[in-house]
């Protein structure tokens, strides 16, 4: 009963590492959009790619979809 507990540990710490690095990976992509979308500085009104949404840089409010 044992040995079956600690394989069932070491399967949720194995998929809670996974997590963590996909979490790791969509930050940096998230962090590269920014940086190329601030970089293009879009003629319609400069909008930055933030943790939620869009955020329109002249009013500095949520973008509306």
């Amino acid at each position: 009963m044992d040995r079956v507990l600690v394989r069932l540990d070491q399967r949720i710490l194995d998929r809670l590492e996974l997590r963590r690095h996909i979490g790791e990976e969509h930050r940096l992509i998230l962090g590269v959009l920014q940086f190329f979308l601030n970089a293009a500085q879009v003629a319609a009104g400069t909008f930055c790619l933030i943790g939620k949404g869009w955020l329109d840089h002249r009013t500095g409010q949520q973008a509306k979809a």
